[in-house]
């Protein structure tokens, strides 16, 4: 899952919509961290949807239209797509507007109200100045994601390159988004 769908997994509590964010950049033991346990609790809930999504059933089938060869990553690749499905199957998980939500997201990562580290401060910044919880609506967006992604590799790897491809099964994936989804919420 991708920075739009840990915080609609956030559930529209500020303090675990950051904890969600930060998922990503923290390490060690939750318990350790400077943060309230509010947001100690949005880090471990970002922590077990990472897990429950890699062996998803649902991530497993996507990544099985990819070639044999590329589905190693698949799983990066189907992270930033689920934002792009969250987008498109909105009205059937939300229950919150999503202008509403994106304007709560927004407001959280401008003045959180905790300190963010330093490679979260830069990505929120990031976010902010390109509205990209907006641009995951668009596959082209979700394509030059996937390019800046792949430039942080160990390895040369093009992970747009394995977007069309999984694209070309969209109408499966939306079918199967909102039940994935919902099993990542309540997996929580």
């Amino acid at each position: 899952m991708n920075v739009l769908c840990h915080l609609a997994l956030g559930g529209g509590c500020p303090d675990t919509m950051l904890g969600q964010f930060l998922g990503d950049f923290t390490r060690g033991p939750v318990d350790l961290l400077p943060y309230p346990e509010s947001v100690r609790q949005g880090i471990r809930a970002h922590r077990r949807a990472d897990a429950l999504g890699d062996a998803h059933p649902f991530v497993w089938a996507a990544k099985q239209h990819l070639p044999a060869g590329d589905r190693r990553y698949g799983g990066l690749v189907m992270d930033v797509l689920c934002d792009y499905l969250l987008h498109q199957c909105w009205a059937d998980i939300m229950t919150v507007d999503k202008a509403e939500y994106f304007r709560i997201a927004y407001q959280l990562l401008a003045k959180p109200r905790h300190p963010l580290p330093p490679p979260a401060q830069r990505f929120a910044t990031l976010i902010l100045d390109h509205d990209l919880l907006e641009a995951y609506a668009d596959p082209l967006e979700i394509e030059d994601v996937l390019r800046r992604m792949s430039q942080r590799l160990r390895r040369p790897y093009d992970l747009s390159a394995l977007l069309p491809e999984l694209l070309r099964h969209e109408t499966e994936l939306r079918e199967g988004f909102p039940e994935f989804f919902k099993e990542m919420r309540d997996g929580l």
